[in-house]
């Protein structure tokens, strides 16, 4: 059995919460999915650490997701990633794209339904795989977290 090495990111804004669960190393949850894991590999095999955000969870504040998304950021920095993964719905994918500047990592494929992604009656949710590049983040950006080598 492995360890699948993980933290967990929250933060706080007054009444306002916003948490996730980082994953990094050899192998994330993604790549259950044989696709994902294909265009996971595809980024490993350009010499390029990445890791794996799960289990979002906000209470509608922005200020503290948007500082979330910073906690990621220094984080992925200190475990020397260069890009940022997730999993999310459809609808989602494009917020995050929108106002974090993820892309959609398998842009031609129509959204896949994904047996770890399940409605209340367990039919399976469709789902994207979303992609941050954090040599794309602006140099002033980054400098913020500390050293950062792409």
């Amino acid at each position: 059995m492995k360890t699948l090495p993980s933290e967990i990111l929250c933060v706080h804004d007054g009444e306002a919460r916003a948490a996730l669960v980082l994953h990094w190393g050899a192998w994330l949850p993604a790549e259950l999915n044989p696709l994902y894991a294909e265009a996971i590999g595809a980024l490993r095999s350009q010499g390029r650490r990445v890791i794996q955000t799960t289990n979002f969870q906000g209470n509608g504040g922005a200020v503290a997701v948007r500082r979330l998304f910073l906690e990621v950021i220094a984080a992925a920095v200190r475990r020397e990633a260069h890009d940022v993964v997730a999993i999310a719905s459809p609808g989602s994918a494009r917020a995050y794209c929108r106002a974090f500047d993820f892309d959609d990592l398998l842009p031609d494929e129509p959204p896949r339904p994904w047996d770890l992604a399940r409605d209340e009656t367990g039919k399976p949710l469709p789902t994207r795989l979303i992609h941050l590049a954090l040599d794309d983040v602006p140099a002033e950006r980054m400098n913020l977290f500390g050293p950062f080598q792409p």
